[in-house]
């Protein structure tokens, strides 16, 4: 059975060819197609795609640039233009303008089928030579992290002992600022390349797979850790979920208070924490103050970076936390009966999710109930996740007598994304384009936050959100914070 999370994926990568999609399911594991395992960070490049995927052969030069950008992880142009020790003109004026975009600054193959046929066509020597050429790119241009994996990948690690352990630092730095992937990427190179630290390594992939919803393989590595057991067990647990209770509430806040005894990343324990505290003041029967902090924790959550990990140290919640999050967000618009705005969350933000883990379940029953409803949803879904939950159909039962105006207006705001679509114009005027920590810390100062209080949610210096807003001044053309706010204000559509 193919998880709805994997299946968004590969129909995304395939383009909805319906032979390309059965090939590269073919290709992939069972646990892969189910989610219980992480799926390879680039997908296979089938027979179906030969004819209709070819890069564009112009030279060497191009070449070069085409490989080092289908390994590269930053998206920085930068890092691959020295990597790959070609000029500018290479990428903005010649073929390779149609395979690759720069989108938000950062490099992005226009077709990721390309990427995967790109690689698919390098030597282990071309990669391992790419790789090296790369890491000494990215340590020139300030991005140490991503340089740490290159050398991961370059090198052989059988015996740089001190390489190791700053690759198993920077995995464990990964996963508790909540980029699973990344972390995983980091300790799996040292897994497969080093005996003395494997160990250590199947003990951090293990872990990095559990927060991305992945409970197959993280239980098979943990093992051969002989580590974590707790989390292997918890992993059971959730998928079989608590036990029966008239009151879904109560099933879903004992799976956040299993997942918030063992998080690791930070914005993972201040989320678990905030729906603990919703808790508390649900069944003590404090709905005014309950609506309130909802609205709050939904604001400081969507305020998380929104980085790759691999060029900031900025911190968001992991996969698994994420669904939490996610969940209860429906599951309050349902309770405040906006449900177009609950049916619009759970197709649009929840997808790309380990749903199969989220909320011990309850997303198949806000489904049905916003079907019986009449709003715009996938039945198909609902049957599938309770195929994967092995739970029978029931009836959502409500949160509870809460007004969710405060919560359901700040899931709104988040939703209309108001400081992202700040390229809008308005008149003769626009809002110039903003770094996606700029739009966090814009978004921060709207709410009328003091600079401690920004660098706080965000995780950053105070004298580091002085230097972004300062920046926010110059871009906006005015000298205070006041007149910064009046004018986006004035220029929202």
């Amino acid at each position: 059975m193919m998880s709805p999370r994997v299946a968004i994926r590969l129909a995304e990568f395939t383009r909805g060819d319906a032979a390309c999609l059965r090939e590269v399911a073919e290709a992939l594991t069972p646990a892969q197609l189910a989610g219980r395992s992480m799926l390879p960070e680039i997908l296979p490049f089938v027979p179906a795609m030969s004819g209709s995927v070819v890069p564009c052969d112009s030279g060497p030069a191009a070449r070069r640039l085409l490989l080092r950008a289908a390994l590269d992880v930053t998206g920085r142009p930068e890092v691959v233009l020295a990597a790959s020790a070609v000029d500018a003109s290479v990428l903005l004026l010649g073929p390779l303008k149609q395979e690759l975009r720069i989108v938000d600054g950062l490099l992005r193959f226009a077709d990721e089928r390309v990427r995967s046929r790109v690689v698919l066509d390098s030597s282990p020597f071309e990669r391992r030579e790419a790789y090296a050429e790369l890491a000494r790119a990215a340590k020139r241009s300030g991005c140490r992290e991503a340089a740490l994996l290159y050398m991961a990948r370059s090198s052989d690690l059988g015996k740089q002992r001190p390489l190791v352990l700053s690759i198993l630092k920077e995995a464990q730095s990964q996963l508790e600022r909540g980029y699973t992937r990344n972390a995983y990427a980091l300790a799996h190179s040292v897994l497969e390349a080093n005996r003395e630290f494997r160990e250590q390594a199947a003990a951090l992939c293990g872990r990095a797979a559990f927060w991305h919803g992945c409970f197959e393989e993280a239980r098979e590595l943990l093992a051969c850790a002989d580590d974590d057991c707790d989390l292997i067990e918890l992993s059971r647990r959730i998928e079989r979920g608590p036990a029966p209770h008239p009151d879904n509430r109560k099933r879903g806040v004992e799976v956040v208070e299993w997942l918030a005894g063992v998080a690791e990343a930070h914005a993972d324990q201040q989320a678990m924490n905030g729906i603990g505290v919703l808790a508390e003041l649900w069944y003590s029967e404090q709905f005014d103050e309950c609506d309130s902090y909802g609205a709050q924790l939904l604001l400081t959550m969507a305020a998380l970076g929104r980085g790759n990990g691999w060029t900031t140290q900025d911190h968001r919640l992991t996969p698994l936390a994420g669904a939490q999050i996610c969940a209860l967000k429906a599951g309050v618009q349902i309770q405040a009966g906006k449900l177009e705005d609950a049916s619009q969350t759970i197709s649009e933000d929840m997808p790309r999710m380990p749903l199969e883990h989220a909320a011990a379940g309850v997303i198949p029953k806000f489904i049905r109930l916003l079907a019986e409803a009449g709003m715009p949803v996938d039945l198909v879904r609902a049957e599938r996740l309770e195929g994967i939950l092995g739970a029978p159909p029931e009836k959502h039962v409500a949160f509870g007598p809460i007004t969710g105006e405060r919560f359901v207006a700040a899931a709104q705001a988040i939703a209309q994304k108001a400081v992202d679509g700040a390229d809008s114009s308005h008149g003769h005027e626009a809002v110039p384009a903003l770094t996606p920590r700029q739009k966090a810390v814009l978004g921060l100062v709207l709410r009328g936050m003091t600079n401690r209080e920004i660098g706080q949610v965000l995780h950053i210096s105070e004298r580091t959100v002085e230097v972004h807003v300062a920046a926010l001044l110059r871009k906006m053309k005015v000298d205070s914070r006041s007149k910064m706010i009046a004018r986006i204000h004035r220029l929202s559509p």
